[in-house]
């Protein structure tokens, strides 16, 4: 199962530049994790320094389905990491 970013995101880009796969991208409102490119390596949940980005297991799916949606939208619609 995937790993999510949920609302505790203040996107600080941790998760973003620590990426190998670059699935993840920030959003106007929170970063979002390409579920098709995440190679679930873990590495964004380790840099979050608000534990904002969880993995999800099947019985928890239904309650993070917006967040999946949302996350699976083209890239084209999120802006891309500013480097500081």
């Amino acid at each position: 199962m995937p790993y999510v970013v949920t609302a505790e995101c203040i996107l600080c880009g941790a998760c973003v530049s620590g990426c190998e796969s670059n699935a993840i991208t920030e959003g106007e409102t929170q970063s979002h994790i390409n579920v098709e490119m995440c190679i679930e390596c873990s590495t964004c949940e380790q840099n979050c320094p608000v534990q904002a980005i969880i993995f999800v297991e099947d019985a928890d799916m239904e309650k993070y389905k917006a967040s999946l949606q949302e996350n699976s939208e083209p890239q084209a619609e999120s802006k891309p990491a500013q480097d500081p």
